[in-house]
């Protein structure tokens, strides 16, 4: 996965300078992509402005934003304002990007297919840190992923070239339970993953070799199809992109897990609710997964 690098925006921004240097005294960029660390990519981004202090708007909850409480972790705003002076091409016009992350393989493919997507404007209350006003519609210039476009069926061609930008670490985590049998797991083995992607769930008996526990299961939680921790989580594993995951539902008023009635096997931009699996943006049945 990638964590985002002032030198690349500088670099990208430079790029674009020449070929947008003829846009009346605007340059706009337009980043996509991953959810994983956009918060890194909008600070990245805020320094690409005089003092590091662009006006910043943000898309409201509607059109992938929120209504309140805006920070870095926002999934969709806009900055504009005047670019440092190490932007050189720049000088003398307002730079303006744009963010809006989808995920990771939805954003390969919507910034090599060009697919045209709804951005946070600049119209919007007139102070920063408000709600934009305003939206555009346009296709991105830059798709980040934290898995690689080969792992993926949209690889970089043609026009496109990939880039590596630097390192961001995933970990295996478990439930904060205080009870059950999640509380004597320490570790978790490849072995054990390999297992338990295609089914949802590894019997706790992999862990304490009892007899009596091959009918007591520890579960995994799992994110959608076009989620780059997913695609990085399966390839780590040796599964391709299409092969298919198993997801539970925990049941809080049950105390219990089941399986969904809908595809476990969600395609690209499937809106997480009522599928069960982690949503960023789209948490389903109230996040109960997330919540337990």
């Amino acid at each position: 996965m990638h964590n985002m690098k002032k030198t690349l925006l500088l670099t990208m921004a430079l790029g674009l300078a020449s070929a947008s240097s003829l846009m009346a005294g605007t340059v706009d960029v337009f980043i996509t992509g991953s959810t994983a660390f956009r918060a890194n990519v909008y600070t990245a981004c805020t320094k690409l402005f005089v003092s590091s202090a662009p006006t910043i708007f943000y898309a409201n909850a509607a059109h992938g934003g929120a209504d309140s409480g805006f920070s870095s972790s926002t999934a969709s705003w806009v900055m504009t304002g005047n670019p440092v002076s190490t932007l050189t091409n720049l000088q003398g016009n307002t730079l303006v990007v744009h963010g809006l992350f989808t995920g990771s393989i939805q954003g390969i493919q919507t910034t090599e297919q060009g697919t045209k997507l709804i951005w946070a404007g600049t119209g919007g209350s007139g102070t920063p840190n408000g709600l934009a006003g305003a939206y555009v519609t346009n296709t991105p210039t830059i798709g980040f992923s934290d898995a690689s476009g080969g792992a993926s069926p949209f690889p970089a061609t043609g026009n496109f070239v990939e880039e590596n930008v630097c390192v961001q670490p995933f970990v295996w985590v478990k439930s904060t339970a205080t009870s059950g049998a999640v509380t004597t797991i320490s570790n978790i083995t490849w072995e054990q993953i390999e297992f338990g992607i295609p089914n949802g769930r590894i019997p706790l008996s992999a862990w304490d070799y009892q007899n009596s526990d091959t009918n007591k299961f520890v579960y995994l939680m799992q994110r959608t199809k076009d989620s780059g921790t997913r695609r990085c989580e399966t390839q780590g594993a040796y599964y391709q992109y299409n092969d298919a995951v198993g997801v539970y539902i925990y049941d809080p008023t049950n105390a219990s897990f089941y399986v969904p009635t809908v595809s476990t096997n969600f395609g690209l931009g499937f809106a997480a609710a009522g599928a069960g699996v982690i949503g960023t943006e789209g948490p389903g049945l109230g996040n109960a997964n997330m919540n337990w």
